[in-house]
């Protein structure tokens, strides 16, 4: 019986299993990172978006439209 095909191959899975949860917590990382740019874009745009309906507009904008252009 040969002892050491079994050791190499034993040692190849717990290879392949630490890098396999290596990288799943990679991507936990990737995904949290992810979420918190998402929440800060959201922000910025509804600070845009409020920002945008709290500018008063001059007399008379928005209130003829042009249909012959």
């Amino acid at each position: 019986m040969n002892v050491s095909g079994v050791s190499n191959s034993m040692d190849a899975l717990a290879s392949m299993a630490t890098n396999l949860k290596g990288a799943d917590v990679n991507l936990q990382i990737n995904v949290a990172v992810m979420k918190q740019l998402m929440d800060q874009q959201e922000m910025v745009a509804q600070g845009l978006i409020e920002m945008i309906q709290s500018t008063p507009l001059p007399e008379g904008v928005g209130t003829t439209l042009n249909v012959s252009a």
